[in-house]
């Protein structure tokens, strides 16, 4: 089974991404080349065994077009393209591919979002997925997947955890602690020790000691 999950989307919160090059070509190279490449890579070994599984995590802004983030619409569009062109072919062969079309996902990639906790759980959705590779009299070509509103236990305190090096702190880990806070009720941050920080980051570390 490959899972094709991996997305980068820069122009969240950013209305003028577009205006770099560098940025359109990152959006195309993690969301439509590297997803292609994977699937010929994929499909080279599955064939050999005469099945296998291709699951496209794709989005709902493959369907149709989003004003606000055109550029990563695009690339979705284009890995949707490249599906619909081999899927018949591929699955002469035994290789079945499932394309998912997805709104937003409660992932690091949504974080900066106000309502990041009324998003689709990722844990509830990669079991959905599994589920899904396990019939055998048939298979779902493409799904659309919207997110529900939650019925939320109030009775239950969520406590989240999250551990790392901080003896620096960057924008990075500002928006990691954000996101962790932003999935419970309370949020438990582990700071690595002196010796584990230099374990980890080398003999210069930590730049603020214990």
């Amino acid at each position: 089974i490959l899972i094709n999950n991996a997305a980068v989307n820069p122009e969240l919160g950013h209305t003028d991404i577009a205006n770099d090059k560098s940025n359109i070509d990152t959006i195309f190279s993690v969301n439509t080349a590297t997803a292609i490449a994977l699937c010929y890579t994929a499909f080279a070994h599955f064939k050999t065994h005469g099945s296998g599984i291709i699951i496209n995590i794709n989005s709902v802004a493959g369907l149709r077009g989003s004003a606000h983030e055109a550029v990563y619409a695009a690339s979705k569009f284009g890995l949707r393209g490249f599906s619909e062109s081999v899927k018949e072919e591929w699955l002469k062969k035994g290789v079945k591919m499932i394309d998912v079309y997805s709104g937003a996902i409660a992932t690091g990639m949504s974080a900066q979002r106000t309502d990041v906790k009324d998003l689709i759980d990722p844990e509830e959705l990669a079991k959905f997925l599994i589920g899904l590779c396990k019939t055998d009299s048939f298979f779902a070509r493409e799904l659309n997947v919207q997110r529900t509103k939650k019925t939320e236990d109030t009775s239950a305190e969520k406590i989240v955890f999250a551990n790392g090096v901080f003896d620096l702190l960057h924008p990075g880990h500002i928006a990691l602690l954000k996101f962790a806070k932003s999935l419970g009720s309370k949020l438990v941050v582990g700071i690595n020790s002196d010796r584990a920080t230099k374990l980890i980051k080398g003999p210069g570390r930590p730049i603020q000691n214990e």
